[in-house]
């Protein structure tokens, strides 16, 4: 690479042709013979190279009408393979949503009657005129598929009183997620909690995680636990804590002196 600086923000043309070609995508020379031939290679190149990116696009196959690309995809996990189907004409006078359905298919409507209920993936919403044509297309799919990705969260409160009978705040469901803990880590013991009791659960019930945990074997400030439903053969039913909801610790019965942990909350974020 030359030490040239950058103009327009561009590296130098040489540097470019050697970006591309590392990549595998050959620009098209000069006074080319076979300049439409070269000019498609390139494209292809071009597409082959972010193929993945435009897969389930929105684009406009007419000025009136839209489609959506095919492609693979990730739904929760399952790697699913969308075949476009045909394009559709939208309502005229109005803005359409797009979205992906469960079940592979691709569904729309009008904004007026708003986005499902049911679980979807958002991919654009476009402008129609009066006389059907398309003024706007927004991309959502950044937006859709990053929020739909469920993820492993873990949330920290440190200096979580055990020597006081209080419910602390551990953790708030964010807007439009649920919350499945796994289990709660307590750490870094001040002191000796042996004497401790505490429940876990939403703020309300304050037990319906975990009921009354007796914590004498964090007898000393080296100690540290894992609190968690015990696993059966029968599965143990947890709740999924929703949107508003705060998840925390509850301490019933105090440790007696001073004493203070760090509680880390684990589990996974969906959507609602």
């Amino acid at each position: 690479m030359s030490d040239e600086p950058m103009e327009f923000g561009y590296p130098a043309e040489a540097d470019i042709v050697t970006i591309l070609a590392a990549i595998g995508i050959e620009h098209v020379k000069e006074n080319n013979s076979n300049f439409l031939e070269a000019y498609r290679q390139e494209m292809w190149g071009l597409i082959n190279a972010v193929r993945w990116a435009a897969t389930l696009g929105v684009w406009l196959p007419s000025s009136t009408t839209f489609n959506v690309r095919g492609g693979k995809y990730n739904w929760r996990g399952d790697v699913k393979t969308y075949t476009a189907g045909g394009a559709v004409d939208p309502t005229d006078n109005d803005t359409t949503y797009i979205w992906m359905k469960s079940d592979n298919t691709i569904a729309s409507g009008i904004d007026g009657d708003g986005w499902p209920s049911y679980d979807h993936l958002k991919l654009a919403e476009i402008v129609v005129g009066s006389d059907g044509v398309i003024t706007a297309v927004t991309d959502l799919r950044g937006e859709s598929l990053l929020r739909h990705a469920s993820h492993n969260i873990s949330a920290s409160v440190a200096a979580v009183d055990l020597n006081s009978v209080a419910f602390t705040n551990l953790l708030t469901v964010p807007s439009g997620k649920k919350l499945i803990v796994t289990h709660v880590a307590l750490r870094n013991l001040s002191a000796d909690a042996a004497s401790a009791i505490a429940t876990l659960g939403q703020s309300g019930d304050k037990d319906d995680f975990l009921t009354a945990q007796t914590l004498s074997n964090l007898n000393a400030a080296s100690k540290a636990a894992i609190l968690q439903p015990i696993p059966n053969a029968t599965p143990v039913a947890i709740v999924e804590y929703t949107a508003g909801e705060i998840f925390g610790i509850d301490v019933t019965q105090a440790a007696g002196s001073a004493c203070t942990c760090t509680a880390d909350v684990h589990g996974t974020l969906i959507d609602a």
